[in-house]
């Protein structure tokens, strides 16, 4: 299962057919004056952009504000080289939308921005916003208008350029593509007949989130078939295989888009129908009937004025923090390709599609790539994203890749899980990590970016092409992989508060490294309470690891178990109580620096606990080549607590009292963990999940070891520890605490002799961060 049940739909969805979308919306204009400049909500509002003083990367930027008043309003946007706006650069009118970006690159240097709303006296203006554009600014304008005329007046018009069809049949029928494209074909054969799923029932009060679960488990396998059978078709012509398709798109497009699949009520068949919908239509359209082309079409344009109608009530273009309405925005665009040439409003559709695009996507992360979501959500979001990046490129030739996003996210993947790696950390999803889909992704953004980095990870974690539609299309694979020698082994994604501390990127067999979280997003979506926690995996074995399972969506395990603190490798207090859900627990990586001998990083998650604690730092530094990371927390609170440093892992740990270490080994790693500080942590271990998993329960849902070191109660607190990784049969370095009043340091001495003084400052617990520093010794002996 790639995606599960959001919590915040759980907000909004109606239980009723009756009950219409209950969003809160901005009311009716009334004769109040239009709220300019007014602060945006964490958690609802994107934040004006540029900001004021900001250098854009992207030329020309995305300018973007929050709604000024109701839906009937329209905007103005002036963007001029001085403060006074006498020299415009650029000026548009009338605007619906909150995203507005010129079809020319500005001068770099600076400029200043204002919008208004336009009104029967005139323009009443916001505060004027200076910005500035870097020299080396990604050129990124938007299309000239016009541009969806230039979808393809024939069919297909989803994936497949004009005259391409006939050599993609070529190649499918005799050429590179016939082996997978006769195993297409028996497949579908296989299947052909088989009785389709009934139109499921509506959602009702009891058992909510798993009834929500099993339908779309029940009706996305079914769906898929539908796209697979025209694919089939679309490549080889087989009138089987299309008879097929066009059976199950004529019995998904047969039920009632306002009973129990409506978008309204049960997002997910909604959505999955459109997705594979509107492609199977487009390909095997030739074999329907004028009477079938109508009826399915009648359906799918009412459908997709849903996901219009969804988005834009929701005002996505500026409250885009909704887990499943990010995929929306892509279903809406691949339908508007298909139905332009003949639905006029469908090309608003299309043109809202890209506007998202380019202003308010991804909200889950920035131009550095990374995702807030996690990596699970991340491969099967760019999934989705990609598709319609290459559905529209393809059609029009605007080429939304082209993006910074596009052009770093792939590299989220590869440091978050190397193609040697092997399990999920972050996020919702599986523990384990499926790494032919991981792959699969990379391969997809190697073509999509023609990185050679890329398809070296693609062949690294076995990928094999196939017929996907990415693999098909996204483009052409004519250049051999490369290994990413050059660059860093660690690398931090500030815009989510992730940090990836690696000793390598390409040798799995010696691979030591650790994965930390610290985000600004807070606790919110498929996000977890896990600020200032990591996981440490080593030789292709998982370490310290995050524990709990993602059975559905807000199940009393996944809830009050697999989100909480106490099951990450995190510090809590009292008996497990940890950090608290909502945008405002949050975290900080403060610094970060990296050289090839060493990783240094400083994050503050204080504001996480709700208040509990005035203080939550962790400093982490990682020797990279003695494999030994040092971890230093500093704690504080108003009240006495005892405070838990927790370690997660797939076996029993072994623990010495006497020594204050604890040891988790595995077949291939060891990793050992020993306290400096404080001098007698009072260990606790058990094997059981508070709740257990319970309710859809799996095979691979088995119990893990979690143990805590826990202190005395007392206002303030220091952990200080020595984590290293050896494989068995080696010895683990010797740790001493050294402290001076201005110092708290780790002495690591290895086996063949070699020292390290690893430091950190001595500071008050009200610093928001202390210096970091290591220091190579002589080695013992010399």
């Amino acid at each position: 299962m790639k995606l599960q049940l959001n919590r915040l739909c759980l907000a909004w969805r109606s239980i009723a057919l009756s009950a219409a979308i209950a969003l809160p919306l901005l009311p009716a204009e009334a004769a109040a004056p239009p709220e300019l400049d007014r602060e945006p909500v964490a958690g609802e509002n994107l934040p004006y952009q540029p900001g004021d003083g900001e250098t854009m990367q992207v030329n020309p930027p995305a300018f973007r504000w929050l709604p000024a008043g109701g839906d009937a309003v329209r905007y103005r946007l002036q963007v001029a080289a001085d403060p006074e706006f006498s020299q415009l650069a650029y000026q548009a009118r009338n605007l619906r939308w909150r995203i507005e970006v010129p079809s020319e690159p500005l001068k770099p240097g600076k400029w200043f921005w204002r919008y208004g709303v336009e009104q029967p006296e005139g323009v009443r203006w916001s505060r004027t916003r200076a910005f500035s554009i870097a020299p080396d600014a990604a050129a990124f304008p938007y299309p000239e208008p016009g541009w969806a005329g230039r979808i393809p007046a024939a069919r297909p018009r989803l994936f497949v350029p004009p005259g391409v069809l006939a050599e993609l049949r070529r190649r499918a029928q005799e050429g590179d593509l016939k082996p997978q494209a006769d195993r297409l074909v028996r497949e579908v054969h296989k299947f052909s007949g088989e009785e389709i799923i009934a139109e499921p029932p509506f959602l009702g009060k009891d058992r909510w989130g798993a009834l929500y679960a099993t339908i779309f488990r029940t009706t996305r396998p079914p769906m898929d078939k539908m796209e697979r059978a025209a694919l089939a078709y679309l490549l080889t012509g087989d009138e089987a295989c299309g008879r097929e398709a066009r059976r199950r798109l004529l019995t998904f497009f047969g039920w009632d888009p306002k009973g129990s699949t409506n978008l309204f009520h049960n997002d997910e068949p909604a959505m999955w129908m459109m997705m594979r919908g509107v492609r199977a239509y487009d390909w095997i359209y030739p074999i329907c009937t004028p009477e079938e082309r109508r009826a399915v079409e009648t359906v799918m344009l009412e459908r997709g004025r849903d996901l219009f109608r969804y988005l834009t009530e929701r005002r996505f273009d500026n409250r885009p923090y909704e887990s499943h309405a990010g995929r929306m925005v892509g279903f809406l665009g691949e339908a508007a390709i298909s139905l332009a040439p003949e639905h006029p409003e469908a090309k608003e559709w299309l043109d809202y599609a890209v506007r998202i695009y380019y202003g308010a996507y991804p909200c889950w992360g920035g131009e550095d790539g990374g995702w807030n979501e996690g990596t699970h959500y991340w491969v099967s979001y760019m999934d989705f994203i990609l598709n319609f990046v290459v559905a529209l490129r393809n059609a029009t030739g605007v080429d939304l890749g082209r993006k910074p996003f596009f052009r770093n996210t792939p590299y989220y993947l590869y440091y978050s899980s190397p193609p040697f790696t092997r399990r999920q950390v972050f996020g919702d999803g599986y523990a384990a990590i499926n790494m032919r889909w991981y792959g699969g992704m990379m391969y997809n953004f190697a073509l999509l970016n023609r990185d050679p980095r890329l398809k070296y990870y693609a062949e690294a974690a076995g990928f094999k092409p196939g017929l996907t539609l990415l693999n098909l299309f996204a483009g052409k694979d004519d250049f051999q992989a490369e290994p990413p020698s050059e660059l860093p082994t660690s690398r931090l994604f500030a815009d989510v508060g992730l940090a990836a501390l690696r000793n390598t990127l390409t040798d799995g067999d010696n691979h030591i490294g650790m994965k930390f979280r610290s985000s600004p997003f807070g606790a919110v979506s498929h996000g977890h309470r896990d600020q200032n926690t990591f996981a440490i995996e080593a030789f292709g074995e998982p370490l310290a690891i995050a524990t709990g399972y993602y059975n559905y969506y807000a199940s009393p395990h996944h809830s009050n178990y697999t989100r909480a603190t106490r099951a990450k490798c995190g510090i809590t207090y009292d008996g497990g109580k940890g950090q608290v859900n909502g945008w405002k627990a949050t975290g900080r990586i403060t610094f970060f620096e990296d050289t090839p001998d060493f990783t240094l990083l400083s994050a503050e998650a204080a504001p996480a606990y709700g208040g509990a604690l005035t203080r939550a730092a962790r400093q982490i530094i990682f020797l990279k080549a003695a494999g030994v990371f040092v971890i230093h927390d500093i704690l504080a609170a108003p009240e006495a607590h005892s405070y838990e440093y927790w370690l997660h892992a797939l076996d029993e740990m072994k623990i010495d009292t006497a020594r204050n270490t604890v040891t988790i080994t595995r077949p291939k790693a060891i990793l050992n963990t020993r306290f400096l500080l404080p001098a007698s942590p009072f260990f606790r271990q058990t094997d059981r999940f508070d709740p257990p998993v319970g309710e859809q329960k799996r095979d691979y849902m088995v119990d893990n070891y979690h143990l805590t070191a826990a202190t005395a109660p007392a206002k303030e607190a220091v952990f200080l520890t020595v984590l290293a990784v050896t494989k068995p049969g080696a010895e683990p370095p010797e740790s001493e605490l050294l402290e001076s009043p201005a110092a708290r340091c780790a002495a690591v001495t290895l086996p063949d002799g070699r020292r390290y003084l690893a430091g950190f400052a001595r500071q008050g617990a009200e610093q928001s961060d202390a210096p970091l520093f290591v220091r190579k010794l002589p080695r013992t002996g010399d």
